[in-house]
């Protein structure tokens, strides 16, 4: 069995394709016990989703692809320095912190179009949330791209191990070699895992859910970039499989590390989320005792 942890709805604006309803569906299709969707850096689709993967069974995994600004999420300055994480909500506890992590970015983060958190800010909202280190632009990949030296990467990933627990933080395996770096990254994590132990994970990096739909996707990026199809310098996904895969797709592609497949059932066990809803929930106001003597006065004329 497998589970998708790693997927862009069309929330993720101009850069994913296909609709929470449609990604459950075909990952009822798919017999896969839970599904997540991590849009880029919101939530708008994730209690759709929740109702839809409810109604048919699987378990909802709701997720958050956020941006970490290395030099402070209120900076202003020219900000080069960032990184993906993939955040998921082990249970209600979990999502609120997903909130507030996203209304943070969003009233406080927002630079060039993109919502940013910090380091100060995912450790306040780091508690009942599994992270994992995301594609080639999370920062452990980075470092691995840049040459950074193993010593540097390990106290990196200690950093994120004491924030979200070594339980639930995982080092991200993606099976894209049409992104350059990609078989350097996974060589180097799966060597560093297997030198020390720390916790794999496979994933497809969805951004839509046939591999005939890359196309459609394609033009959508050049739209939210601003780029012509015919640009050979755009930054493009139409030479890799970025789909919701199979189960056996994904342990085809990742049989020489088996675990990674596995820890996807190992995260989708440790997740369960209920969020209530159907009711009216109205705060309650303590009134001040002029305030209540006001009331007194006139609710004796109101006719009950």
């Amino acid at each position: 069995m497998f589970v998708h942890l790693h997927t862009h709805t069309h929330y993720s604006l101009l850069s994913g394709l296909g609709k929470p309803v449609a990604f459950v569906k075909r990952a009822k299709e798919l017999e896969m016990p839970g599904l997540a969707i991590t849009d880029a850096g919101n939530l708008y689709g994730a209690f759709e989703f929740y109702k839809k993967a409810k109604e048919a069974g699987i378990n909802p995994i709701v997720g958050l692809e956020a941006t970490i600004s290395k030099k402070g999420f209120k900076n202003r300055d020219k900000d080069n320095e960032l990184y993906e994480i993939v955040l998921l909500a082990k249970n209600i506890e979990g999502y609120h912190n997903l909130i507030n992590l996203v209304t943070e970015s969003y009233l406080h983060g927002m630079y060039n179009g993109r919502p940013r958190i910090d380091f100060e800010l995912l450790e306040k909202y780091s508690g009942h949330l599994i992270g994992l280190s995301g594609s080639i632009t999370g920062e452990i990949p980075q470092h691995i791209t840049t040459g950074k030296s193993d010593e540097y990467i390990r106290q990196r990933i200690a950093y994120y191990e004491r924030i979200f627990g070594t339980e639930d933080f995982y080092l991200e395996l993606q099976e894209h070699p049409d992104r350059g770096n990609q078989p350097k990254i996974n060589d180097s994590l799966i060597r560093l895992s297997r030198e020390h132990g720390y916790r794999v994970v496979a994933t497809n990096n969805v951004y839509y859910i046939e591999q005939s739909d890359a196309e459609a996707r394609d033009l959508f990026s050049c739209i939210g970039d601003g780029r012509s199809l015919e640009d050979p310098d755009r930054p493009t996904l139409i030479d890799g499989n970025y789909a919701l895969r199979s189960g056996e797709e994904m342990e085809e592609l990742f049989a020489h590390v088996p675990e990674a497949i596995r820890n996807t059932i190992e995260i989708n066990d440790k997740i369960r989320i209920d969020i209530p809803y159907g009711k009216t929930l109205i705060p309650t106001f303590e009134l001040t005792p002029e305030e209540q003597m006001t009331y007194e006065k006139y609710s004796e004329k109101i006719p009950t």
